[in-house]
């Protein structure tokens, strides 16, 4: 989404039916933190680091935006990634700080796994 420093990667183990699934949290500025919440949709931990073993990111790591950082593995029909905004320790949908084209190329790939989706939740 954009560029930023990789400053957490959490493990998470949640109730069924998508038990196993792990965040990268990415600092932008003093004030705004990106998360990448892959839920490949699992109740196999063997699976959650699967998905793990698939990061192409450290903590410490410089990203740019449009840098790959992660392979998402789809192990269950509910699989899919939340993309968190914190700004000053809130969460906000993120769609106001997408250009339009950004605004565009994530809903296709957002449509991509759940043509159905909007990219915030009511």
């Amino acid at each position: 989404m954009a560029p930023g420093l990789v400053i957490e990667i959490e493990r998470h183990e949640e109730n069924p039916p998508n038990i196993y699934h792990v965040r990268i949290w990415v600092r932008f500025n003093r004030s705004v933190v990106l998360g990448y919440n892959f839920e490949p949709w699992t109740t196999i931990e063997e699976n959650r680091e699967k998905q793990i073993s698939f990061f192409n990111v450290s903590v410490g790591d410089w990203i740019q935006k449009g840098d790959v950082i992660a392979k998402f593995l789809q192990f269950g029909d509910g699989a899919h990634i939340h993309f968190d905004i914190l700004e000053n320790n809130n969460y906000h949908c993120p769609k106001k700080y997408f250009s339009t084209e950004g605004y565009n190329q994530m809903m296709e790939l957002i449509h991509y796994f759940h043509p159905d989706w909007d990219l915030c939740y009511p």
